[in-house]
């Protein structure tokens, strides 16, 4: 089994998407607790993984939870990834002065 194998296996990048946009709208509209959005989109990733299985006919399983939740909370370290990544990228010193 190989990298991508396992990767399809238990992310949904629909969920992770999805995750990610409740996530975002709940930390940038809303005024309740930011430390509360990894529990609640690992919750959304779980039931979004289900309601995906059902209306695609596969089995609802154990690896189906599994799926979305890991999607959910992947959605959040993505989030932190981007966000490093912008705050490094603004902080770098970059002058054209040749001395």
């Amino acid at each position: 089994m190989d990298v991508l194998e396992i990767l399809n296996e238990y992310f949904s990048i629909v969920v992770i998407i999805i995750c990610a946009i409740v996530g975002y709208l709940w930390k940038n509209v809303t005024s309740n607790d930011n430390r509360l959005i990894p529990v609640a989109v690992t919750a959304l990733g779980a039931i979004l993984a289900f309601v995906n299985a059902y209306l695609n006919g596969d089995s609802i399983s154990l690896a189906t939870l599994c799926t979305g939740m890991v999607s959910g909370l992947a959605s959040t370290g993505l989030h932190q990834l981007i966000t490093k990544f912008l705050d490094y990228l603004s902080n770098l010193d970059i002058s054209t002065d040749s001395k």
